[in-house]
């Protein structure tokens, strides 16, 4: 809860992006997706997945300093990866990360 309090928030198409800055050298990610907001269990298996691997291909050779926590959204789970790497750009330039 305290994350929440002090981290910025951009939101994409697919996800909602919090980002807070942190004394560690490597960067923490965190992903959250709720039965209320995209569904049953097969449907939040797969969104967690999509956003793991955002992580692992995109952010993995970024030197941040931040802490990230993505939120998926309802049309995360029929969206393609090729989707949601486009979207990412946009919200963390949102960010200024």
């Amino acid at each position: 809860k305290a994350f929440f309090t002090h981290a910025r928030s951009a939101d994409g198409r697919f996800f909602r992006l919090f980002v807070a800055k942190q004394a560690d050298v490597m960067p923490r990610f965190g992903i959250i997706a709720s039965k209320k907001s995209v569904g049953d269990a097969v449907q939040r298996n797969r969104c967690k997945r999509l956003l793991r691997e955002l992580v692992r291909t995109q952010l993995h050779l970024r030197s941040l300093n931040v802490d990230m926590i993505f939120i998926a959204r309802r049309n995360l789970s029929e969206a393609g990866l090729k989707d949601v790497v486009q979207s990412l750009p946009g919200v963390l330039k949102r960010l200024g990360v």
